[in-house]
């Protein structure tokens, strides 16, 4: 599992438990720490 992605795991976590108003910041967040995730898993052919 990339460090990246691992990111995104707990950023996911810290969703779960963020309350309505920061849980949109958060999820938007979220998306870009999942696309970069994806974008280096890419890059190395993955």
């Amino acid at each position: 599992m990339t460090p990246a992605f691992h990111a995104a795991l707990h950023q996911a976590r810290r969703i779960a438990d963020a309350d309505a108003k920061s849980k949109r910041r958060a999820v938007h967040a979220w998306a870009v720490l999942v696309r970069k995730a994806l974008s280096t898993s890419h890059s190395r052919g993955k």
